[in-house]
């Protein structure tokens, strides 16, 4: 009961963040459920259940995707997320994931300060996206690079939201397939995926709507923050 019940609250404010920010749900909840679920549990969790909250800031959003710059995170993500898998393998990860957390905390200080990349070519936004492929393909941290670049460029607010969304989407399914593939989806996950999807989805309208009251310069803000968490929590998680 106290499983459900801690799991809910996570996937409802979780949602709500991610609503708002346009990602989130799996820094907040990651560090809470792996106290609860095992990590291919959690994984499973946050692939599938974390696409309803990606569909639903999409269907608000829909106008505002950058689909150029999508297809082109995506394409150098597709390529990445071999490389990483074996990465994982040939590297200590422990020394792998400070060094990753320190330099995702120093770019989230950069950006702090008000910096802004004044250009943005098609081989570096590819490039991004395999960084984030190679990340999420390790340590599961596909988001990382995507959010500090997609922060320092000139994008508005829904333009960062609908893109992110439609980019993390995209990663959930082909880690879903993944996972099916592996033979790692169990039974719980169909149990527990009505309540869990509806909170998401519930949390994830309110946080959208919220979001488009957020001032700019706050968002930006909210953003880095959770930037810097996500270095962080590499760092307290090795």
């Amino acid at each position: 009961m106290v499983q459900l019940l801690v799991g809910s609250a996570v996937f409802f404010f979780g949602s709500m963040l991610q609503g708002v920010a346009g990602f989130g749900l799996g820094l907040i909840g990651a560090p809470i459920l792996l106290m609860f679920y095992s990590t291919s549990m959690v994984t499973a969790m946050l692939a599938i259940f974390a696409s309803s909250s990606n569909l639903v800031i999409l269907w608000s959003l829909r106008r505002s995707v950058n689909r150029r710059l999508y297809l082109l995170l995506l394409a150098g993500a597709v390529f990445g997320i071999i490389p990483g898998a074996m990465i994982r393998h040939l590297v200590p990860l422990t020394a792998f994931k400070w060094i990753i957390g320190v330099l995702i905390i120093g770019c989230g200080g950069v950006l702090a300060t008000g910096w802004q990349l004044k250009r943005q070519n098609d081989m570096l936004t590819v490039g991004v996206g395999f960084l984030a492929g190679v990340l999420g393909g390790c340590l599961s941290i596909a988001g990382a690079p995507v959010s500090i670049f997609l922060t320092a460029g000139e994008l508005s607010k829904n333009e960062f939201r609908a893109t992110i969304s439609l980019f993390f989407l995209s990663v959930n399914v082909l880690v879903t397939a993944a996972l099916a593939l592996g033979g790692q989806l169990s039974f719980e996950l169909v149990k527990l995926a009505p309540i869990y999807i509806s909170l998401i989805c519930l949390g994830s309208a309110l946080g959208t709507r919220l979001g488009f009251f957020v001032p700019a310069r706050v968002f930006r803000l909210v953003v880095i923050c959770l930037i810097i968490c996500s270095g962080a929590s590499l760092l307290i998680f090795s």
